[in-house]
């Protein structure tokens, strides 16, 4: 975004811009940029492993401590929704809105990742996939036969993608009400960790030493 790269590490981040890196270090030294997200066309909004959320300018580099949870964390998952920031914490999911913080109060439960799909925001447990509607405020399971997701991107068919220690997963508007989960055969055993979709709908993940794209439905 802003023709900028924004790089999480074990310092801070990075940001790589006009062919060289500059680092903007955490006040922090034991603590870890888990994810990030751009909140506004000046704003980077970060957390970090020991539960911490951070506010950067992107134009002056300063960076403002927005919320602090003792004993908490974060996960390495964000995602942006109607101008807000969705971050996966310890047991529940920070929404982020300029420099208010709101816990969402979702199922107790142990979280992986955070996404969205139709205008919602999936949330990825261990055994499930929950939707939460910003609008009404209501969770409702999308599906509860996916084991282990790790990750999901939305296409431009309106598919949720999603990606599991067993495989891959598409999830589609059911005939009638609800939605249907469906696992996709692959000639080769598929353990997805990573994925990510652009702004034309295509999805890309990686597997092993294999990078794969899906495209019009087809991978």
């Amino acid at each position: 975004r802003w023709g900028r790269l924004w790089v999480g590490t074990y310092e801070g981040c990075y940001c790589f811009f006009n062919m060289v890196f500059a680092n903007h270090r955490l006040t922090d030294g034991n603590d870890i940029v888990r994810a990030m997200a751009a909140a506004d066309d000046s704003t980077l909004v970060m957390c970090t492993l020991n539960g911490k959320l951070l506010a950067m300018n992107t134009r002056t580099g300063q960076t403002d401590l927005v919320s602090s949870q003792q004993d908490g964390f974060f996960l390495p998952s964000a995602v942006r929704l109607d101008g807000k920031i969705y971050m996966g914490g310890d047991g529940d999911v920070a929404c982020v809105d300029g420099r208010r913080v709101r816990w969402l109060g979702l199922p107790g439960g142990q979280y992986t990742f955070v996404s969205r799909y139709q205008r919602k925001l999936v949330v990825g447990t261990r055994n499930a996939l929950l939707t939460y509607n910003p609008a009404t405020e209501q969770t409702d399971t999308l599906a509860s036969d996916v084991l282990h997701p790790w990750v999901a991107a939305e296409d431009a068919q309106g598919c949720l993608w999603v990606g599991t220690s067993s495989g891959l997963y598409k999830i589609a508007p059911a005939k009638g009400k609800g939605y249907e989960a469906r696992h996709i055969d692959y000639r080769q055993k598929l353990i997805i960790t990573a994925m990510a979709g652009d702004r034309a709908g295509n999805v890309v993940f990686a597997s092993a030493d294999s990078l794969l794209l899906i495209r019009d439905g087809k991978v």
